[in-house]
């Protein structure tokens, strides 16, 4: 009787397997009972031996001139040269010729291994007995890091390990409205100190103002005090 292993990812089922395909002697092996026979022909079609090249096939040339070019108004021949129409597709080429081709009469389909008994394979009532187990290891390839892991049962009751799964996903749709929830007020609080950041940006920019047009009072004020004294020594 096989060992059957099932998996269950997120209340979905996949197809079930044997756990001996995992291991290293098979029941059966993919040893060939001997190498594929000479007059074995895997071929499914074959090229026509009684197709023949059309006479004269040969001779198309896969470019042609264009027969609706005209030469144009400004051409010289004495500068440009003689005039030659630019070449185009012939539409009656088609390439090398090849054979069609046709059904093989002599086809016996694809060459498969044989299988057969393993010798070396012992069956093991108790394959599925594990030696205790202290670690978990997980590989894992992902582009965005911050993945974390938890909640993991190693245990050898299906009845059991679906009450737990109950358990955490009951406890999971609490832990996502209890995030979702941090996660407005988190924004709210950003939201709030960007405001209060923008404000003060704002107020800061009105006080240079300010002080920028109560300097430039000032200068004016002396330039003109100076202006004035300078006219005095002149007189």
């Amino acid at each position: 009787m096989p060992h059957i292993v099932s998996w269950l990812i997120i209340e979905s089922e996949i197809p079930e397997a044997c756990i001996q395909i995992g291991t290293f002697f098979l029941r059966e092996n993919q040893r060939c009972q001997g190498e594929k026979p000479a007059d074995w022909d895997d071929k499914e079609y074959i090229e026509d031996p009684n197709d023949v090249k059309p006479k004269g096939y040969d001779s198309i040339p896969a470019e042609i001139p264009d027969l609706n070019a005209k030469e144009p108004d400004s051409w010289d021949e004495d500068e440009d040269g003689i005039w030659k129409a630019p070449k185009i597709p012939n539409p009656a080429y088609k390439g090398p010729w090849k054979r069609k081709k046709i059904k093989n009469p002599n086809y016996k389909g694809k060459w498969k291994v044989q299988w057969k008994d393993n010798p070396e394979f012992e069956d093991d009532p108790d394959l599925y007995v594990l030696k205790p187990i202290k670690y978990v290891g997980i590989e894992v390839w992902q582009v965005k890091g911050g993945s974390v892991f938890d909640n993991f049962l190693i245990c050898d009751d299906p009845d059991y390990a679906r009450e737990v799964v109950d358990e955490v996903f009951a406890n999971r749709e609490i832990e996502k409205e209890a995030f979702e929830e941090e996660e407005k007020i988190r924004k709210a609080k950003e939201e709030e100190e960007a405001q209060r950041a923008r404000e003060e940006g704002e107020r800061r920019r009105k006080e240079r103002g300010h002080d920028r047009h109560h300097r430039d009072r000032h200068r004016d004020r002396y330039r003109k005090y100076r202006r004035g004294y300078d006219d005095h020594d002149e007189l």
